[in-house]
């Protein structure tokens, strides 16, 4: 029996963005599925966290600064203030 690790890859993926993800809108848009953090503010004169978001790129979004966010969740108003950068697959931005 042979082991298919991109299935079991692909199967992981899912189970986590579908348990740990939540959806925001991008400009008006349809929602998309993103993983949302709070991050600390390492290298600014202000401290605090800033919002960073996660996307795959599958999701066929590709986030530009001063783009607007909506979270589903708590309907609070974002806007994007960097460029997205990809990580294996994923796209990420901060907020």
């Amino acid at each position: 029996m042979a082991f298919d690790f991109d299935a079991v890859m692909e199967t992981a993926d899912s189970a986590i963005w579908s348990g740990l993800g939540e959806e925001v809108i991008f400009n008006g848009g349809q929602p998309v599925r993103v993983i949302w953090e709070d991050v600390a503010r390492e290298f600014d004169v202000m401290q605090g966290t800033i919002p960073k978001l996660t996307l795959m790129e599958s999701s066929h979004v590709f986030p530009r600064i001063g783009d607007r966010v909506e979270r589903l969740k708590n309907g609070g108003i974002f806007t994007v203030s960097s460029a997205p950068v990809r990580e294996n697959g994923t796209l990420v931005v901060y907020l």
